[in-house]
């Protein structure tokens, strides 16, 4: 079996790429917020962000403050001849995104 991993900043879209793609492409898509207790879902839901203390142990550390951002854009290293990924260019129409996910996951299906 083959999985994929969306990954991107906060709001990005990757739930309503991955969501799109499981309907598309007829795999199972697991969203990672719904790995969280109903009460954080009902947060995120609302638009508010989760602090440390909700985030649970096995999460806590591993956002980084906002501030930082454009110096993770800056430092990011595109991939290797021989590395297995894509990306997208999630400044592209909804429709555009989501049809170039969908090409990518067909052509790199086992």
């Amino acid at each position: 079996m083959r999985c994929y991993v969306l990954m991107g900043v906060s709001g990005c879209g990757k739930s309503s790429v991955g969501t799109a793609l499981s309907a598309l492409c007829a795999m199972e898509f697991l969203d990672g917020d719904d790995l969280h207790p109903k009460a954080n879902i009902d947060k995120m839901a609302c638009g508010r962000p989760l602090d440390e203390a909700k985030r649970g142990a096995a999460r806590r550390d591993q956002f980084m403050p906002t501030a930082l951002l454009d110096s993770q854009f800056a430092a990011l290293e595109r991939l290797s001849a021989g590395e297995w990924g894509g990306a997208i260019d999630i400044e592209r129409l909804y429709a555009e995104v989501i049809a170039q996910s969908e090409t990518y996951v067909r052509e790199t299906l086992i």
